[in-house]
């Protein structure tokens, strides 16, 4: 009887929770973007419940359901950003821009399983941007956007400083491939 799994043991994919660990929440892309999400957590990128909350709705292969619930996400968070960075409370503001900005990013990403032109994608992507920015208006760590030369135009980027001194340090660029 101790090997019997009832329904309410299994996940939608009828394994257990700890499979999650080995078998992904969800085949393909998806998975990757869950784990990517997760792993953003330690540093405030995304939150665990946020996340785990928002997958426990979409079906597998859902491509549409998987775009709206980060969109939906992203543009809640956003408003909360607003509203913290209104009333002055700028580490609020800084840690929601950040995980608004990537949920939208996610939801950018979902559009190309969507096979959609720019019309939807530009709002979310300029969404996504403006959060972005918003993270970086209100962060902690004295910023510098900066623009890197890119056949024949520039590409934007950010310079974060540990701290407001002149100090020579090591420096990490890191491009991200997108």
């Amino acid at each position: 009887m101790d090997n019997v799994k009832t329904a309410a043991q299994l996940d939608h994919r009828g394994r257990t929770s700890h499979e999650v660990y080995t078998a992904g929440f969800y085949e393909g892309d998806w998975d990757f973007s869950v784990r990517l999400l997760l792993g953003k957590a330690t540093r405030g990128g995304s939150d665990i419940g946020e996340v785990l909350a928002t997958i426990a709705s979409i079906r597998p292969k859902d491509h549409e359901g998987w775009f709206t619930a980060w969109a939906a996400l992203g543009e809640r968070l956003a408003a909360a950003a607003e509203s913290s960075a209104a009333r002055g409370h700028r580490v609020s503001a800084a840690r929601a821009y950040l995980r608004a900005a990537n949920y939208y990013a996610t939801a950018v990403n979902a559009l190309s399983a969507l096979d959609e032109g720019t019309d939807r994608l530009l709002p979310v992507f300029r969404a996504h941007r403006a959060c972005w920015e918003g993270f970086v208006a209100n962060n902690r760590w004295p910023v510098e956007r900066v623009d890197i030369p890119y056949e024949g135009t520039t590409m934007p980027g950010w310079f974060f400083r540990p701290d407001p001194s002149d100090a020579v340090r090591p420096t990490l660029v890191v491009n991200l491939g997108s």
